[in-house]
């Protein structure tokens, strides 16, 4: 990920990266690029939500709140509010067969006009269709 420019995170990135599982270290680079200011990245408030509850299942609520203000403090990720971005995501997940958290995250880089950064969800596969250029930290879990 040695390209600059703007980005949407999916919650499977930065799971991923908090978790240390397949694919945190590109989600790594890409978070230090944008501590870095050589990119912006986003965050759409739903997949924050998501980030939160997995979390909070693993490491606690406390902690859950430490990363989630990580994000936006510390790696300066923007969060983008569904309220924004709420009829382009019902209109993805209308037309896919995905999780409401995923056509949230493809709505948000469709709306903002940027790659999304995901794992290895074959649900992504409709960004082509969409418009949307889908990367992924991992191609297996």
């Amino acid at each position: 990920m040695t390209e600059t420019g703007r980005l949407v995170f999916d919650a499977e990135a930065i799971v991923a990266y908090f978790a240390d599982e397949p694919g945190a270290e590109m989600a790594n680079e890409a978070l230090h690029q944008i501590i870095g200011g050589e990119s912006v990245g986003y965050l759409n408030d739903v997949n924050a939500a998501e980030i939160w509850y997995v979390l909070k299942r693993h490491v606690g609520v406390d902690a859950a709140d430490d990363h989630l203000d990580w994000l936006v403090h510390e790696a300066c990720l923007e969060l983008v509010s569904s309220a924004d971005t709420w009829k382009p995501a019902a209109a993805i997940k209308a037309d896919h067969r995905m999780s409401l958290g995923d056509a949230f995250a493809l709505a948000t880089a469709q709306t903002l006009d940027c790659p999304v950064l995901t794992g290895s969800d074959g649900e992504f596969d409709a960004g082509d269709q969409v418009g949307v250029e889908v990367r992924r930290v991992r191609s297996t879990r």
